[in-house]
């Protein structure tokens, strides 16, 4: 899951690789993902397939489907795509005896309309934390590198998942705010805790701090002979090329509300629906000499409508200014509640946001 927003395409190449080094005894790189990689994929998730599912489950299918043949190619396709928009999707590959295995996924992908910010995320299995922590910092480095506009990115985590909130704060995670039923964990709608981590030249530096510390050990890599791909990843291939090469862009979901006063344009009221967190955002958009207090009265019954109308998601949110007393009573009033301080606006960094949210339980 990630942003569905806008593409600001980096003019820094992303490296193909990083590494490899030795951790804990154990060699290891991050790297793009190669259409050979499918089997390797297959075996690991489907061996951790009790730790893994829980937070990367699939609503809609069984675990084993979701890791098919065909499903890697849409995950091949999908690390290849967002590499080629400036952003940046690795394996983690454990090297042993001439062998590369895939031990996780790490990516830090897509835009949110609002807040400018990026997503991570991140999964391994059957490595040690350090490992982990080690491949975390550098896919963190790497994405902040390769688009300096990016102001921050986040990680929603699950209020049950304990173990990786921890090691979250251990790579320089800050939690922010709980959102909630934000995605599904374990099978049904959770509240996720919201983290984040500055595009700054100090978290930089923390960061390369961690990372340098983990991976004392570099070591070279003589690269062994590549696993061939698999019969049943070029039968998918061929199948996953057939059904898409006719498919129709999905149109896009946003919409927008000009608001005018008197016969005067204002500014207008963006709709942003971000299936992956079942999230409708109403974000203002004034004009450059427009306050924002001229587009409340439209947020506020916007958000009335909504609340009224069948929602293609779970939760409505507006980030309302911490001054803005008549649009927190007008939410209020139609059954928002305060989810706390949040991310600012891209380009609005100094003004103060609290996130109220309306909920539904179905």
């Amino acid at each position: 899951m990630r942003y569905p927003a806008g593409v600001f395409a980096s003019d820094r190449p992303n490296p193909t690789s990083l590494g490899p080094v030795e951790i804990d005894g154990m060699t290891v790189m991050l790297r793009i993902p190669r259409l050979s990689d499918g089997s390797s994929w297959r075996e690991t998730n489907l061996r951790y397939e009790e730790r893994l599912a829980p937070a990367f489950g699939h609503p809609d299918m069984p675990w084993s489907t979701a890791h098919s043949p065909y499903m890697w190619i849409h995950t091949w396709k999908q690390a290849l795509s967002d590499a080629a928009r400036g952003w940046v999707s690795y394996l983690l590959v454990h090297l042993d005896g001439g062998r590369e295995h895939v031990v996780g996924h790490l990516a830090m992908a897509g835009r949110h309309p609002r807040t400018g910010g990026t997503e991570v995320s991140t999964w391994t299995a059957g490595v040690p934390h350090s490992v982990t922590r080690w491949a975390q910092a550098s896919l963190i480095i790497a994405g902040f590198e390769a688009d300096p506009r990016v102001p921050h990115a986040v990680a929603p985590l699950a209020v049950e998942n304990i173990a990786v909130q921890r090691l979250a704060r251990s790579v320089g995670w800050s939690q922010l705010q709980t959102c909630r039923r934000l995605r599904m964990y374990d099978g049904k709608p959770t509240d996720h805790q919201i983290w984040f981590q500055g595009n700054t030249i100090e978290n930089l530096a923390a960061l390369r701090r961690t990372r340098d510390a983990l991976s004392g050990n570099i070591t070279s890599w003589m690269s062994g002979r590549r696993a061939a791909v698999s019969w049943s990843d070029l039968l998918a291939r061929g199948r996953y090329e057939l059904r898409n090469c006719r498919r129709r862009v999905a149109a896009d979901a946003n919409s927008s509300v000009a608001v005018t006063v008197s016969g005067t344009s204002r500014g207008s009221v963006e709709i942003a629906v971000d299936p992956g967190s079942s999230t409708t955002e109403l974000i203002g958009r004034p004009r450059p000499d427009v306050s924002e207090d001229e587009l409340t009265a439209t947020i506020a019954d916007l958000a009335g409508r909504l609340m009224g109308a069948p929602s293609p998601t779970r939760r409505i949110v507006v980030a309302v200014r911490d001054e803005d007393r008549p649009l927190t009573e007008a939410l209020a009033v139609h059954g928002f509640r305060n989810e706390g301080r949040t991310l600012p606006t891209l380009g609005d960094a100094s003004t103060n946001r609290q996130l109220w949210a309306s909920v539904s339980d179905n």
